[in-house]
């Protein structure tokens, strides 16, 4: 059932079906966070040289519990990207023009920048597939992927969920074949964690990075890195400080000096979040908004529904836009004149637009969001 928007700081009479975006941090859990912050500068000295390994391994514990993952094996980032840098440049010394890595076009921004940079440093071919306007089902999806494998393929880059089309990937079924083939598996879980059951000691990628600030209410910043083997492929984190040489965990527990609270208040996340997420209400919820965009607006989803979680995309109409310019005024009007905020964003010279759904979430407001849209198109 709706949980009331009072527990965020959200603004009053602001209609937010874009949680996937950055996430929206309970106020329980940011009170949290500034009463941490409060406590590192009582005695900064004795929190970071005492208070802080104590508390980052209770956070690790905890999360690691909920990831069904050995504690050993999981560090925190400070977000998604960080952990696939960290994972993608420990990897350079591997790395050729006799390797291939496998993606899809629907990836994040910042990974195919970050595989654009790796390539233009190592001389790797990167090959992204190209996945149709519409996606049909998990099985054509799990065969675009295989079959973009070649003799040269070292390592696949997929996400667990898209952030332009909300696509959840079939990864069990990838990882297992890339396993067989003796292929290694990077999973950008970005918007993973909290929205779908994750357990990565059954999944086994070879690495998996999700946000904690999305679906599971953590604060801003807060991120995980999963490594499968920690002794054998010796990742490092993206900065490297005074903890070089001394083990995995040890090594991202220290990045130089930084405010640390985001990943301490991971307890308090957790406990909201089981407290008072109902995946349920949400993807009813989802499916409410997308049925309705589609009945009522004659929006073309991007993917067949089955391959969808709490979040939903579609391609809107040619007339509004193609561009970044276009998306950015959009958006502005939509705010501006609707109190609206929705994901935007050029893909293929079209414009997509991504609806969430959350717990502060109710039908009336994916019914005031078409009313809205039939004056623009």
């Amino acid at each position: 059932m709706k949980v009331e928007k009072s527990l965020w700081y959200l603004n009053e009479g602001l209609i937010y079906l874009n949680h996937g975006s950055f996430g929206a941090t309970p106020k329980y859990v940011l009170q949290r966070f500034l009463q941490l912050c409060e406590q590192v500068d009582k005695n900064p000295m004795k929190f970071y040289l005492e208070d802080y390994p104590a508390l980052l391994e209770s956070s690790r514990n905890k999360i690691a519990d909920f990831l069904k993952a050995e504690p050993k094996k999981i560090v925190f980032v400070d977000n998604a990207t960080t952990g696939v840098n960290s994972v993608l440049r420990s990897l350079q010394p591997m790395m050729d023009r006799n390797w291939e890595i496998l993606t899809a076009n629907h990836y994040y921004p910042a990974v195919k920048n970050t595989l654009s940079y790796i390539s233009s440093i190592t001389g790797c071919k990167v090959v992204s597939v190209e996945l149709p306007d519409f996606v049909e089902s998990a099985e054509q999806l799990k065969n675009l992927i295989i079959n973009g494998i070649n003799e040269k393929t070292k390592l696949v880059v997929i996400d667990l969920i898209s952030s332009i089309s909300g696509m959840i990937y079939p990864v069990e079924d990838i990882i297992k074949q890339c396993r067989e083939k003796g292929i290694l598996t990077l999973i950008d879980g970005a918007h993973a964690p909290g929205s779908i059951d994750l357990n990565l000691e059954e999944l086994k990628p070879d690495w998996y990075t999700g946000n904690l600030h999305k679906w599971l209410f953590a604060p801003k910043g807060t991120a995980v890195l999963y490594v499968r083997e920690p002794d054998k492929y010796d990742i490092h984190p993206s900065v490297i400080s005074n903890n070089f040489g001394k083990g995995f965990t040890e090594e991202f527990d220290w990045v130089g000096t930084k405010n640390f609270c985001s990943w301490l208040s991971v307890p308090e996340a957790l406990d909201f979040y089981h407290e008072h997420f109902d995946y349920n209400y949400c993807r009813h919820l989802s499916l409410f908004g997308r049925k309705l965009l589609i009945s009522e607006l004659n929006l073309t989803p991007m993917v067949d529904e089955s391959l969808t979680g709490l979040m939903q995309s579609f391609w809107l109409p040619e007339k509004a836009g193609s561009t970044i310019e276009d998306v950015l005024a959009l958006r502005k009007k939509l705010l501006n004149e609707y109190n609206f905020e929705v994901f935007l964003n050029p893909f293929k010279e079209r414009i997509v637009m991504r609806i969430s759904a959350q717990i502060y979430n109710m039908e009336e407001q994916y019914e005031k969001l078409v009313s809205s849209l039939k004056k623009e198109f």
